[in-house]
């Protein structure tokens, strides 16, 4: 139940983060219109993507890693899953 919880809050906080960024890029003119929307799904699929991220944490950080060279709505998805690396994979 508790790896649950940390599972929804991680893919929450991804998901807030892309939407914050997203809000600040279009507010600031650097996103607008139909790239917003394609950085935000973009984002969300990466945000789905980390359920996984306990089993495969690795391919999951490969799957969402180049996101980031696409929309800067996915800094937080990308964070998150290359944590999980780090944390769950030893040298």
């Amino acid at each position: 139940m508790t790896r649950r919880l940390v599972d929804v809050a991680a893919v929450s906080a991804a998901a807030l983060t892309a939407l914050f960024v997203a809000g600040d890029a279009e507010q600031t003119g650097r996103a607008t219109g139909e790239a917003l929307f394609w950085g935000l799904l973009l984002a969300g699929v990466g945000c789905l993507v980390l359920l996984w991220r306990r089993r495969w944490p690795v391919a999951v950080a490969l799957v969402v890693a180049p996101m980031l060279a696409l929309t800067e709505t996915a800094v937080g998805a990308v964070l998150i899953a290359v944590y999980t690396v780090a944390n769950r994979r030893h040298w």
